[in-house]
Order: C-alpha cells, then structure tokens, then sequence
C-alpha cells in the first residue's frame, strides 16, 4: 500500500486559504489534497492503478490498491483529483459487476497520468471479510 494514502492534507488547506498564494498553487493544492470520501455508490469497490506515465506526485504505482466501501469511505486515502476519477466511474457499476473499468485522474501537474482499474467487491458489499 502506499504510505502517503494516510491522514489529511494540512497543506493543502492552508494553501487553498491563504490570499497571497497565486491562483495556479491554490488549483495544484487542491487537485493534490487526499480525500477520505467520495459520493456514496451503494456498493463496495476495489482500485487499483494499473499504469503510471511521468512520476505520480503521490508515488503511486501499479501495486497500490484501495477499498472504497458503500457509504464511500475511502481505505487509505486517495488524492483528489484520482478520486474524482474513480467516483465517476463507481456509480455506473453494478454491485456484482466484477469485471475492471479503466479510468484515468486528469493530475495538475502537467505530464502526469494515473490510471486505475475501478471494479465492484460483491463479497465485500454482502458483509463478508476480506482476510
């Protein structure tokens, strides 16, 4: 897992606030900040990156995964702008729909593209653990 995928970005909230902080660094700051949630899909999902071109501010890599449970709660965190990516691909599946989407973050860091496989976990959504 990566390590980055935990806590909150501080800076992030403190750039975004700050009126001396050019426009361009407030739109990097919030396209960088992690997020613990998105939109709630119903359905448990899994992620993973499948591909990675430039180097991913964040590190991420093709072994990272993260769980995204029914309420939308985000298992370790993911940075905005992949999850903004992963969101608009999780409500379109079904909650048995097993089989992979692909979808791609838009980073704000030019150069930079993460993408993702976004799948339904149907033993998780029925309340089974995964071990």
């Amino acid at each position: 897992m990566n390590p980055h995928g935990v806590g909150g970005s501080t800076l992030g909230a403190v750039m975004m606030g700050s009126p001396g902080v050019p426009g361009m660094a407030r739109r990097l700051a919030q396209g960088m900040a992690l997020v613990r949630k998105v939109p709630r899909t119903g359905h448990q999902m899994k992620v993973r990156v499948t591909s990675v071109e430039g180097d991913c501010a964040w590190g991420y890599h093709e072994v990272d995964r993260w769980s995204i449970d029914p309420n939308g709660w985000v298992t370790p965190n993911l940075c905005q702008a992949a999850a903004a990516a992963v969101s608009a691909r999780g409500p379109r599946l079904q909650e048995t729909q097993v089989d992979e989407r692909l979808v791609s973050c838009r980073c704000p860091m030019p150069g930079r593209k993460v993408t993702f496989g976004v799948s339904a976990d149907p033993a998780l959504s029925q309340g089974e653990r995964r071990t």
